[in-house]
């Protein structure tokens, strides 16, 4: 049994990173708009929240970013729906793009500055009826994944990024924009054992007129209780992110902790080389 249940919209807000997104030739054209099932290339927060007076009920806050288009001009007026149904004793929440029918014969460049909208949502349900909430399509298409291994991860930390590279790259066709390539290695752990499941990512904050690229590791929770030898045989992973701002809004962009905690680098400064 499937029925609908909810159809929440969310702003389109851009910014900058990517990954593939659906060909308009694939989408359900209703009313002048492409409707597309979309992958949510991150999650960022599944947080439990208040069900209800009810103390049968829970809930659920949801919230990531999809790709909306491969650059600013072909992302321009896509929106995201974000959906609900129930199958059996689930509840299945997808993300879908919105495109208006005037995307098809805008005329854009081939450049590759993805460009990402956010949404959240909060799901409610009966824990009686309901046993599980899935995330459909995380990261691929047809990757499926219950909310309860996102509730199982501790929240990520700042961790050190080192063997930073910087690289200058075209910001687009508005002159004001500029682009950097942020790219380094983060140590996931001492050895193999203390490194399995740990995952780290660049990403971006903005504070006054002062954007950071930040590095951040997220341990799983059984880590506290791992039993690993004392073995010093340190893993990495390397992290690369594109950052893309307005310099007439942004006048620094830093990184932060470069290869000791605390020591935050002007990005400019790193341009061309590696530290």
């Amino acid at each position: 049994m499937k029925n609908f249940l909810i159809i929440g919209m969310a702003a389109a807000l851009a910014t900058a990173c990517g990954t593939d997104n659906q060909s308009l030739s694939t989408l359900h054209n209703t009313d002048g708009i492409y409707k597309a099932e979309a992958v949510i290339s991150e999650v960022t927060k599944v947080e439990a929240t208040n069900g209800g007076f009810n103390p049968q009920y829970a809930a659920i806050v949801v919230e990531g970013q999809v790709m909306i288009g491969s650059n600013r001009c072909d992302a321009r007026g896509v929106e995201l729906a974000v959906e609900q149904t129930v199958e059996n004793d689930k509840i299945i929440l997808s993300v879908h793009t919105l495109t208006p029918s005037q995307n098809l014969n805008r005329i854009c460049t081939r450049e590759f500055m993805p460009q990402y909208a956010t949404f959240s949502e909060v799901v409610r349900f009966d824990t009686a009826v309901i046993t599980d909430v899935v995330l459909k399509n995380v990261e691929t298409q047809g990757n499926d994944v219950s909310y309860k291994a996102f509730l199982s991860n501790e929240e990520a930390s700042e961790t050190v990024i080192t063997k930073v590279a910087v690289k200058s790259v075209n910001g687009g066709i508005n002159p004001n924009y500029a682009s950097l390539v942020v790219s380094g290695m983060v140590t996931l752990g001492s050895n193999p054992c203390v490194a399995d499941g740990v995952k780290v990512q660049l990403t971006e904050k903005v504070v006054g007129n002062t954007l950071f690229v930040i590095a951040l590791s997220k341990t799983p929770a059984d880590h506290q209780n791992r039993i690993c030898t004392m073995e010093y045989n340190p893993i990495s992973a390397k992290v690369k992110t594109t950052v893309q701002y307005d310099r007439t809004v942004i006048k620094n962009v830093i990184i932060k902790n470069v290869n000791e905690q605390g020591n935050d680098v002007d990005a400019l400064e790193l341009v061309g080389g590696i530290r």
